[in-house]
């Protein structure tokens, strides 16, 4: 053994190499007689240094016969197998405590610095399965060091259900979406401009419409119809304005956006409506119209809502629709040379059905009075949303 180590030393200081160790079964029956098995690997060289004669022409399973099983010391069995790149079965005995375990076979000394030892009865008696990590090897080969390689039982692996039905992969068409109050036309700014201009014109005289907006407020008419141009050539955002089928004037606008037909997801954003359009049923109306169309007609599996961080009254808005709040995306845009951090919000097709049944209940003519005052409120907030709604100063 001491020549071995002597060889092993000069060895390691021309080589050092990293390899890996490999795991230990012992296993102790009823009869009291050890037995071992040894991983198989494909057949690799072996060093001529390290070659033990009576190896010669030895194929794995005759190794494993040689030195994977004895009776020594009550019977127990040890075999062991190290190395990336040569292949050599041990034979020995365990002694020690474990992580700190000797094995001796050709002349080398194995000192394990680390041991995982697992056990399991069985009914042919104790098993216990010893892997051997971070284990410095000195003998014939050269100082070896590696992770551990766990081969005996792998990691479950979770994955989530199948997807069915799967989405239709439909989008948005700005087919027109007509409502009881409102209904949602696809943007023209030969039939709505003038109207939703003013709309808001000398209506806010303090910009607060545009605030939290990538555009706005606009220098005058001719400034907004531009803009609107290429909102309604746009497909992605698909605009759509919204009208008062009463009075026949376009009050605001929404767009579907952010499709991904492939995972049924998209989003409802690009939401502005003027003062007098704001906090009504119409508004109200104009919403369920964009979601009855996403989870009935295109077929969505995810609805989502975003705004800034800082829109406290979208925040609320979104709760009050059902929405889920999902946490916040920090530093997401630069809007108007300033940080935006974005507030995620969405809702999921399972959450349609009790969503829309109460939209419909609130929307009932008997809900409110001649004045469209609403008689019960809409109550649609989740858990999350009554949490957010308790650490919040702005109320609905």
């Amino acid at each position: 053994a001491g020549q071995g180590r002597g060889q092993a030393d000069r060895d390691g200081d021309r080589e050092g190499s990293q390899g890996q160790c490999l795991e230990a079964h012992l296993v102790h029956d009823n009869a009291g007689q050890g037995s071992t098995s040894v991983p198989k690997r494909p057949s690799q060289r072996q060093d001529p240094a390290i070659a033990d004669p009576g190896l010669e022409g030895q194929t794995d399973d005759q190794e494993a016969d040689i030195f994977g099983g004895s009776e020594i010391q009550q019977g127990l069995g040890v075999g062991l197998k190290f190395g990336a790149r040569d292949r050599v079965a041990w034979r020995g005995d365990l002694q020690g405590m474990i992580g700190r375990g000797k094995a001796y076979g050709l002349g080398a000394k194995v000192n394990a610095q680390k041991a995982l030892v697992t056990g399991k009865l069985r009914q042919s008696g104790p098993h216990l399965l010893i892997e051997i990590g971070h284990c410095g090897v000195i003998g014939v080969w050269a100082t070896r060091s590696s992770q551990l390689r766990k081969t005996v039982m792998s990691q479950p692996r979770f994955v989530g259900p199948v997807v069915d039905p799967v989405p239709t992969g439909a989008k948005p068409d700005l087919r027109p979406l007509p409502g009881r109050w409102v209904r949602l036309d696809a943007l023209s700014v030969a039939h709505h401009g003038l109207s939703l201009f003013r709309s808001f014109d000398g209506k806010d005289p303090e910009d607060v419409l545009w605030t939290w907006m990538p555009y706005g407020p606009f220098a005058d008419e001719a400034a907004f119809l531009n803009w609107a141009k290429d909102r309604e050539a746009s497909r992605d955002p698909w605009f759509y304005a919204i009208v008062n089928r009463s009075s026949g004037e376009s009050l605001g606008m929404a767009a579907f956006m952010r499709a991904d037909p492939a995972h049924g997801v998209i989003e409802i954003g690009n939401i502005w409506m003027a003062p007098s359009l704001q906090k009504t049923r119409e508004a109200t109306e104009a919403i369920f119209l964009m979601m009855r169309h996403a989870f009935d007609d295109l077929g969505v599996r995810r609805l989502e809502w975003k705004c800034d961080a800082l829109n406290a009254p979208s925040r609320q808005a979104a709760l009050r629709f059902g929405f889920q709040f999902e946490g916040i995306f920090r530093q997401h845009m630069i809007i108007k040379g300033r940080n935006r951090d974005t507030a995620w919000f969405a809702m999921i097709d399972k959450d349609w059905p009790k969503v829309r049944e109460g939209f419909e209940e609130w929307l009932k003519e008997g809900n409110f009075d001649g004045e469209g005052r609403q008689r019960e409120g809409l109550r649609l907030r989740s858990q999350i949303g009554n949490e957010f709604e308790r650490k919040s100063s702005h109320k609905i």
